[in-house]
């Protein structure tokens, strides 16, 4: 079973993930506060990261590993992926020493061999990632297995202000990480693979998107009101983010799957719905094959030093060039198979 939407979801949250890290990485300030660093960070803080890891729940639904020893086969695979991927992109420049000064500076990373390991260790999306599929993979093996994911909801976006900062060592920072080279805690992001493994008993129900509609109208409302009540940013600590922000993301995200839903039904398929159809299908590669990009075109295009006309250029090669490695591998795969079988 396929749903349209979490394909359209999934296909245009990979469109903009190479430009939203080349804008990351290459824009200077003028261009990260301008209107296309604006568009982009709403992008990446609301149908980016958080859709990333939503959908990821949802798609657990789906996959034909679902017994609990498959999943810790592919989680296993997964965080050796993930610590490969830290090496390419980041560890491997530091070896050589062509990392940006100003980059080892903000990101507080060490001289030397020292900083090659913290970068290795670096605990961005795909370790979370793991850490999220295991816990998926347990969950599904329990009877109650979709109140229990709400429960455990309710409950992280509660204590992810008290968890946050607790730091002890590696493995519970990849947890509750307030500083260092972790991007993506358990406390809170937990939250978005959860729901999307809940969304799941709505979509494929009939009307299940005007559902994701009402419920992101009241969690977008309930965020908003406790924003203004408490004086507590909605974007603040995007990676740490507090109960209010948590569930405006969520409510974000929720807003976005209606909306894909309504676009589905009023736009008819052509080669943008194909686009993303096929980027939806190599998510996973063409993450692995952005990165290395991003990272080694650090030194030709510097780091946070380009102007918004010279980030939009870069945003725009960088990601026609990792669709484009996906496109070729994919077109050499083809060739080699119709060889072979000759």
């Amino acid at each position: 079973m396929r749903i349209k939407e979490i394909d359209i979801a999934r296909g245009f949250t990979v469109f903009i993930m190479p430009g939203v890290h080349a804008l990351m990485l290459y824009g200077n300030n003028a261009a990260r506060t301008s209107w296309l660093g604006m568009i982009f960070g709403f992008l990446a803080e609301g149908p980016g990261a958080p859709l990333f890891m939503f959908l990821m729940g949802t798609s657990f639904y789906f996959s034909k590993r679902k017994n609990l020893l498959p999943v810790l086969k592919r989680a296993a695979g997964l965080l050796t992926v993930a610590y490969l991927l830290n090496f390419l992109k980041f560890a491997l420049l530091q070896l050589f020493h062509v990392l940006p000064g100003d980059f080892i500076k903000d990101y507080g990373i060490s001289k030397g061999n020292k900083g090659v390991w913290e970068l290795l260790l670096t605990g961005d999306i795909l370790q979370f990632a793991t850490i999220a599929l295991v816990v998926l993979g347990l969950i599904n093996k329990i009877k109650w297995r979709y109140a229990i994911s709400l429960s455990l909801i309710f409950i992280i976006v509660i204590i992810s202000p008290i968890t946050t900062g607790f730091e002890a060592n590696y493995l519970l920072d990849l947890f509750t990480a307030e500083h260092g080279l972790v991007f993506f805690p358990v406390f809170p992001w937990l939250v978005y693979p959860l729901a999307g493994f809940c969304s799941i008993y709505l979509l494929k129900k009939k009307n299940g998107f005007w559902v994701c509609f009402y419920c992101g109208i009241m969690l977008l409302g309930i965020s908003f009101f406790l924003s203004q009540l408490y004086d507590i940013p909605l974007t603040e600590n995007f990676y740490r983010s507090r109960p209010v922000a948590t569930t405006y993301h969520l409510g974000v995200v929720l807003m976005w799957l209606w909306l894909c839903h309504i676009a589905i039904k009023i736009i008819e398929p052509g080669m943008i719905c194909k686009l993303f159809y096929w980027l939806s299908k190599n998510i996973l590669s063409i993450y692995i094959i952005q990165w290395p990009i991003v990272c080694w075109l650090l030194p030709v295009a510097g780091y946070r030093v380009n102007d918004i006309i010279q980030t939009a250029i870069w945003m725009m090669f960088v990601s026609f060039l990792s669709f484009m490695i996906m496109y070729l591998y994919e077109w050499l795969i083809k060739k080699e198979l119709k060889y072979a079988q000759r």
